[in-house]
């Protein structure tokens, strides 16, 4: 059909097509969805707060050590748990990480307007979410992490109440990875 978007999945992220950018990968652990969309020539902001990942070394890609959050730049703890892919921004975390808020990041780049920003940041996202300043971006891809912390049916409802204000929800679905259970 003429006009009609399509769904596609890039490295585990559903984005809608036509594709903008520039791009912002929070999360970018194993660059996977950054490297892709650097491949199709969009500029990339790869945000990963493990001091334990390298910089990927791209020229098409800027990368950010720090995790994105509410509030102004500053530090905060990060969990180091013994799975990569778990470890988290945590009160009782083993090391210090920077961490800054997305007007910061955007200051930081010269980004006006992302996109496609992609977030996949352990448990972060819920905080960013309820905050998101706006249409700053065309479109959002998140993973919501309830192995976390599981949260409530209510703390959804008000995320996808406020991004409602400027976003059409395109693709929800559930699914139990990392050993989450149901809400109730």
């Amino acid at each position: 059909m003429t006009g009609q978007r399509q769904l596609e999945t890039i490295a585990e992220h559903t984005v809608l097509h036509p594709l903008r950018g520039p791009v912002l990968d929070v999360g970018a652990r194993s660059f996977a969805f950054s490297r892709e969309m650097a491949n199709r020539d969009f500029f990339v902001v790869a945000m990963e707060p493990d001091p334990t990942v390298e910089d990927p070394q791209d020229a098409r890609i800027r990368f950010l050590r720090a995790a994105l959050t509410t509030g102004p730049e500053r530090q905060m703890r990060f969990s180091m748990d013994a799975d990569p892919q778990a470890r988290h921004l945590s009160e009782s975390g083993d090391v210090t990480v920077e961490a800054m808020d997305i007007q910061s990041v955007m200051r930081k780049t010269g980004v006006e307007r992302w996109g496609v920003v992609k977030l996949d940041c352990e448990g972060a996202e819920y905080e960013v979410l309820r905050t998101w300043p706006g249409p700053i971006a065309d479109q959002i891809t998140v993973e919501f992490h309830e192995h976390v912390a599981q949260r409530p049916i209510e703390l959804y409802n008000e995320i996808l109440d406020h991004l409602g204000q400027h976003y059409r929800i395109v693709q929800h679905s559930r699914s139990l990875r990392h050993c989450i259970g149901t809400l109730n």
